[in-house]
């Protein structure tokens, strides 16, 4: 399983050792997170093992953490870009080409490739927005992405292959705290170290109702707001399983 967890209250950390208790089955108190050689984030202590990938967009924050393999999470607010003019600039001419066509899917492209690089330890660097990502076949070119409710939702299932293939999988969510901020999230992961298929369960740990709740176990409660908290998704929903390069061309 992949834990999925949104905050724009927390910091990136917080709720990188808060999905690692969850997974781990360990206090938050006994988790901690530091740094590779390289800058990448790891694990300690109950959570060290664990994989976990963390990214930030105009104060939202995002971490995936999983004990199945390498992971990548990438996240962007929705906004007005120069689409088409930075596609031509960063990605290759056929993606390029793509998005002249599809300008409103620049950011799954882009979040794949952040997601890509940072489940291969490279994020971009390299060359890494040159890496040639698969581009979403014809018939759901023009399908939204999936939209996570309370209520229901066709959450990803990745179904990783083998070396060198990665599992992709995004989706779109309108921020509960802030109704006029979306964002597009992407997850991918190495389909080496995998087998079968991996669920990923998807939450905004935002504490809304704790900003109204005066009760004695507000602040206990708050310390560790995945506990009790639903997924806002969790399931099967469309995913791309494709052969991609570790290197940029």
């Amino acid at each position: 399983m992949i834990d999925v967890l949104l905050s724009v209250t927390l910091d990136a950390h917080t709720l990188a050792r808060q999905a690692a208790a969850h997974l781990a089955d360990a206090p938050l108190t006994e988790v901690g997170v530091g740094r590779a050689p390289g800058g990448r984030p790891i694990l300690t202590g109950a959570g060290a093992g664990l994989e976990v990938s963390i990214s930030h967009s105009h104060g939202v924050a995002v971490v995936a953490v999983t004990a199945a393999g390498p992971v990548g999470v990438d996240v962007e607010q929705v906004r007005d870009l120069p689409s088409v003019e930075l596609a031509a600039r960063w990605f290759t001419p056929q993606e390029a080409a793509w998005v002249a066509r599809h300008p409103d899917d620049f950011l799954l492209l882009w979040t794949q490739k952040e997601a890509t690089g940072k489940a291969y330890g490279r994020g971009l660097r390299d060359g890494g927005l040159r890496r040639l990502m698969p581009l979403p076949p014809a018939a759901s070119r023009h399908a939204p992405l999936p939209r996570p409710t309370a209520a229901s939702w066709p959450g990803p299932l990745l179904q990783p292959g083998g070396s060198p293939e990665i599992a992709l999988t995004s989706w779109s969510y309108r921020v509960v705290t802030r109704p006029a901020t979306e964002v597009v999230i992407s997850v991918a992961t190495i389909g080496t170290p995998m087998a079968g298929q991996v669920r990923v369960d998807f939450r905004d740990t935002s504490p809304t109702a704790a900003a109204r709740d005066t009760s004695p176990t507000a602040a206990a409660r708050d310390a560790s707001p995945t506990v009790g908290t639903p997924p806002v998704g969790s399931g099967i929903c469309p995913a791309r399983t494709d052969r991609v390069s570790r290197a940029a061309p």
